[in-house]
Order: structure tokens, then sequence, then C-alpha cells
């Protein structure tokens, strides 16, 4: 089967509407447009939407996972190198997570399967625009990031979080050009060379 390589942004909350990610992630049509193989979905601030897409997912496994959030008050792009095992405060559906934990018997930490090379380099590019993260937070985007990380990496498939900057501050990049610096990221995954090599025993 041909690769199929999924981009999710999510929808509104709070007072962040519209939302960064969505707006990237739409400008990102432009480049995607006639490869194949790339699926774009927003999905909504919600455990239960969430939750349902991870099962729909699990279906239909895709080649790679590329998921975009907002970093509220940022000015930076965010690669989040990892999701923490920790679901907290309430969703646009006035829901909290059932617990806790996101999995209870899961890792407290579980980490990209993207080289950290790769996005070390990207970094390195824009050192002003972008930084590594280590904390995606405790909500909707830790929460999809573990969830993704926990179903699909132990099948092989790479699994990334970007937060976008917050463009409603002056000193974030604008749409463009993160949209600029994701398509990199999507070359990255289209040339086979985003992936962690694992050994096995």
């Amino acid at each position: 089967m041909p690769p199929t390589y999924v981009i999710t942004s999510f929808g509104p909350f709070a007072d962040i509407d519209p939302n960064p990610s969505q707006l990237v992630m739409e400008s990102l049509q432009q480049h995607v447009a006639g490869q194949g193989g790339f699926r774009l979905q927003t999905l909504p601030v919600s455990y239960r939407a969430v939750d349902a897409w991870i099962a729909e997912r699990q279906l239909h496994p895709p080649s790679a996972l590329l998921h975009l959030g907002v970093a509220s008050n940022s000015p930076q792009m965010r690669l989040e190198l990892q999701a923490k095992n920790l679901a907290e405060h309430v969703d646009i559906d006035g829901e909290g997570p059932s617990a806790a934990l996101i999995q209870p018997q899961g890792a407290p930490q579980r980490h990209s399967s993207f080289t950290r090379a790769a996005l070390e380099r990207l970094q390195q590019q824009h050192p002003d625009q972008i930084q590594i993260s280590n904390d995606a937070g405790s909500y909707l985007c830790n929460y999809l990031y573990y969830q993704s990380l926990h179903h699909f990496s132990s099948q092989g498939i790479p699994v990334l979080f970007v937060h976008i900057a917050d463009t409603r501050l002056a000193d974030a990049p604008d749409l463009s050009t993160q949209a600029s610096y994701i398509a990199e990221l999507i070359s990255t995954l289209a040339n086979g060379t985003n992936v962690t090599k694992k050994t096995k025993a």
C-alpha cells in the first residue's frame, strides 16, 4: 500500500479562535497538493473526540503522524520530544479527562521516534523562532500526543507533535513562515529520514 501521512490540527478553544494550528495546516494544503498520501484533519479540543479519532486510526494505521497545536502565549514554535502520562483541565465540552493518568499502566513519558538530529537541524536553522521542548503541557495537545505514541510508536509509526507559536504575539513568526517550517518536516517525512532506528534484541 502507498504511504499515508496524517497531519492534524486543533480547532478553537477558550480565547484561541481561530486556532493558529488549524490556519497553518490549511496553508499546508498547497504544499502537499498533488503529492498524494496526505490526509489533513482538524480535531475538536475534546477528550471524546480525540479518543474516537485514535480508535478510528487504529483501524486504519497511517505511515506517520504529525500533530499540530498552539503554544498559547509563546512567540516560538516548539518541537516536542516527548509526551507525559498526565491529563488535566476541562475541554470545550465541559468535560475533564477520565483519569489523571492517560494510560493507567503506561510509561511516565513516551518519546517521539523522529530523529532528534533532524529536529535539532531545523531548530538550528531558525534559532530565534523554533525551540526544542520536553514539555507538551497537560491538556489536549499532550493527551493526543501521548495516546498516539502509546498506540502507534510500537508499530514503528513515527509520531511528532509541533506546537505552533501564538500568532497573536507581535514577535511570533507569521503563519506562512511557520507553515514553511512544517513543510520542511513534511519533506523529511516523505524522504523517510525521520525515524529513529531501533535495533531488536
